[in-house]
């Protein structure tokens, strides 16, 4: 193996590369022999990013090197067929990844199914994706999230099922289980002057200036009722010369009869990139921000008016601790491209030790709302200033 892993580098030094995308302080590069690969994924990069391109030097430069190749698959391949693996489970739809060690420094990752179709091959901070067939993006930014994830969890934070925005300044984190109406809630905030950090996952840390939120590159999936709530955006997803950047927003164009009392919480969703969001709304995208407030939606569709409440510290501890993803993140179930530095144990001791902190630390709301939600915001906002 270690022939193909000589011969992989002395490739690498042949193909095209991307320009530098930086996520906080680590920096990835991209290689492939077919620039048009080089563009798609930087297009892909670029529909997430917060920041852009970034010509600084970083203290972590990851590169990851995209090689269809039936032929170099094939023969990894037969040479990992009689060696030792450990099997892990990788994400939350059943998915497992056969996992080899080879030598002291490298390893590979190949899915188990009855047809795999490609191998990763870690060796230090570069990544070489081996496909047997076509170039697949998604596997390329899979990787990216990934290592951002667990760099993120050496570097101290910790992972929430969570958004968050920012209003003059002041962070403001809204959390809570899944149909509770953290996007709807998220979204009536940034219509009314908020800008965007995140939404579904939102990284925290505790640091001697407060809590710092930062966001982790992820689509904002909206529900039918909530677009059909937003007259500007019901529009754009009924409009079939608009362009998107993920396939969801046929099944919803599908059903066109939407009704905001039931869909609300609907499973069919509209995924939208921050580069999206943007464009849509003209808000501003911002990496990072400061914590204040912590809000628990509330979605009620038989009031008009919204209801806020403080909440009980134990009850909101609890409630937070619930949706923290620190250590097992339910789309993340085992780390497997980037190996945490620490334990499953230390790190659930730690974010329980972050959560009782914020909690004492920061206000803490539960807001129930109906659809009207978008036009009461500001107040809201003022509020939270």
């Amino acid at each position: 193996m270690n022939d193909i892993i000589y011969e992989l580098f002395n490739r690498k030094k042949e193909l095209n590369k991307s320009k530098g995308y930086t996520f906080y302080d680590s920096q990835f590069h991209f290689y492939s022999p077919n620039s048009r690969d080089l563009d798609k994924i930087d297009k892909l990069i670029e529909d997430y990013s917060h920041t852009g391109v970034d010509k600084m030097n970083h203290t972590r430069q990851f590169e990851i090197v995209m090689i269809t190749s039936p032929v170099l698959f094939e023969n990894m391949f037969i040479k990992l067929k009689n060696m030792e693996h450990n099997l892990i489970k990788t994400f939350k739809d059943g998915i497992f990844h056969k996992e080899y060690l080879v030598g002291n420094e490298s390893t590979i990752y190949i899915e188990e199914t009855g047809n795999p179709c490609y191998l990763i091959l870690k060796v230090d901070l570069c990544y070489f994706i081996i496909l047997k067939n076509e170039v697949d993006l998604n596997l390329a930014f899979r990787v990216v999230r990934e290592v951002i994830f667990r760099t993120s969890e050496d570097d101290g934070f910790i992972m929430f099922h969570a958004g968050a925005v920012v209003f003059k300044e002041s962070g403001i984190m809204v959390c809570g289980d899944k149909a509770s109406g953290k996007t709807t809630m998220l979204l009536s905030l940034i219509l009314n002057g908020a800008d965007y950090i995140s939404n579904d996952r939102l990284l925290v840390k505790e640091t001697k200036q407060g809590f710092l939120m930062k966001y982790f590159p992820i689509s904002m999936r909206i529900g039918r009722g909530t677009i059909a709530a937003i007259p500007q955006l019901a529009k754009k997803v009924n409009d079939n010369g608009q362009k998107w950047s993920r396939p969801q927003v046929e099944e919803i164009r599908n059903q066109v009869n939407l009704d905001e009392r039931e869909d609300f919480g609907s499973a069919v969703k509209l995924e939208i990139t921050s580069k999206e969001l943007k464009e849509l709304f003209a808000v501003n995208l911002k990496e990072q921000a400061n914590l204040k407030t912590i809000i628990f939606p509330k979605i009620n569709l038989s009031i008009s008016d919204i209801h806020v409440s403080e909440m009980d510290s134990k009850k909101a501890a609890t409630l937070l601790q619930e949706q923290c993803m620190s250590p097992l993140d339910e789309n993340w179930i085992e780390p497997w491209l980037k190996k945490r530095r620490e334990t499953d144990q230390f790190i659930l001791e730690y974010s329980e030790k972050l959560v009782d902190h914020m909690i004492e630390q920061t206000k803490v709301y539960q807001i129930e709302f109906g659809k009207n939600i978008f036009n009461d915001s500001q107040q809201l906002l003022n509020d939270f200033e």
